[in-house]
């Protein structure tokens, strides 16, 4: 069974109510961290995840609240005596920035106890970087303010899919991406009267609906949300609904999905 635990759900600016979004996909005894943001160790064993199970690490784009957790965690690895590499999977641009943190923060002396593999992805769409016996991972690109793709997930024991927005604007290359997928997590900033310089690199609730109907999903996750989308649910589920009429959830810390 593949697994999905939410770590957090707000957009870049958070509030007392909601934290940065990151999330783990989870199967057998594996867990792949999708994104990094605050309190990473905290999080994790709050959600019963055993930090020995993370060997792959997709970090999508190199915006702060999407890497801001990345070194903590890393030395949080240590501290914890981890022998194991780890795979950190960006684009180019990503993994430098990356491999900066860990130089600023001087974590590179604490290498020797497990070594990080950085892991290129290509900014192509369909691009298959990952693939084992139980799942595959697709990677396209989004439409952001930065290089930034959208991720999906083939679970092969049942050949349902996932498919995870990052953070974009509405997207040809995320839309194919997501075209029949039993389920779509998406961002969704807030009501499309509330968009004002986000309007090309986030989507709106009005934005959404369309995509999730015209891509035919079997259910809609909304994630990456403003506090004004939770001020203004109901406007934002009413906008929803003028395209989508399946099923619709709002993401909230911990939920956990299952494919």
């Amino acid at each position: 069974m593949l697994k999905v635990i939410i770590l957090g759900t707000s957009s870049a600016l958070s509030s007392s109510e909601i934290d940065n979004t990151y999330l783990a996909i989870t199967y057998r005894n594996e867990t792949i961290l999708i994104d990094c943001a605050g309190s990473p160790t905290y999080k994790l064993l709050k959600a019963g995840i055993n930090l020995s199970s993370i060997n792959n690490i997709i970090i999508t784009h190199a915006h702060v609240d999407h890497i801001y957790g990345l070194p903590s965690l890393i030395h949080n690895f240590w501290l914890g005596k981890r022998k194991k590499d780890i795979n950190i999977f960006a684009n180019l641009s990503t993994l430098e920035i990356i491999k900066n943190l860990i130089e600023l923060h001087q974590l590179d002396k604490y290498l020797s106890q497990f070594k990080i593999n950085y892991q290129v992805i290509l900014e192509k769409e369909n691009n298959l970087f990952f693939d084992n016996s139980e799942i595959s991972i697709i990677s396209s690109p989004a439409c952001h303010s930065t290089p930034s793709f959208a991720l999906k997930f083939i679970y092969k024991n049942n050949n349902k899919t996932l498919v995870y927005s990052g953070d974009t604007g509405p997207c040809a290359s995320v839309s194919n991406l997501a075209q029949s997928t039993n389920m779509l997590i998406h961002e969704t900033m807030c009501p499309q009267g509330s968009i004002d310089f986000t309007l090309e690199t986030h989507t709106s609730a009005l934005e959404v609906g369309q995509i999730a109907n015209n891509c035919q999903v079997d259910k809609l996750i909304l994630i990456h949300y403003d506090q004004s989308l939770l001020d203004n649910i109901n406007t934002a589920l009413n906008e929803i609904r003028k395209s989508y009429s399946k099923e619709v959830i709002i993401a909230k810390e911990f939920d956990c999905y299952y494919l």
